[in-house]
């Protein structure tokens, strides 16, 4: 599962790694990961987003790259349920949601500026879709 955050105009800004043939120790993960990422693998480019598969950080891609033919859902915050929940399936968070202003803003930033080294365990894509969310790191 990917997560984002929907800036408009059909355009999701997330975080992702970039397609490559081995990463480490992490190389079979990382190709399990990469099939079901935003970018087509399937040939030609999208029209809208162009050829991704290069690009790794964050990126912005039409919501149909995005989701890559996988289900949308709507993450909640300020959520109790989220204290009894394991971090590794956030499907909530006990953190309240910033202004979607401030929320756009964090995400137009991290586009031009990145969000460090890609972690698969620490540094990845729901970290940044929290972080964008509300301003907090979780670790």
């Amino acid at each position: 599962m990917m997560a984002g955050i929907y800036v408009g105009e059909g355009k999701v800004i997330h975080y992702t790694t970039a397609q490559r043939s081995s990463i480490g120790s992490y190389s079979g993960l990382f190709s399990f990961i990469r099939s079901s990422t935003s970018y087509s693998t399937v040939g030609s480019p999208c029209r809208e987003c162009g050829d991704q598969s290069g690009l790794g950080g964050v990126i912005c891609s039409c919501i149909d790259c995005f989701l890559a033919g996988g289900d949308l859902y709507l993450f909640e915050y300020d959520d109790i349920r989220a204290i009894i929940l394991p971090k590794i399936r956030r499907t909530c968070s006990f953190l309240s949601s910033d202004s979607p202003e401030i929320v756009l803003r964090r995400a137009y930033y991290l586009l031009e500026n990145g969000f460090g080294d890609y972690d698969l365990l620490g540094n990845n894509c729901e970290d940044f879709a929290i972080y964008c969310k509300t301003g907090r790191r979780i670790y």
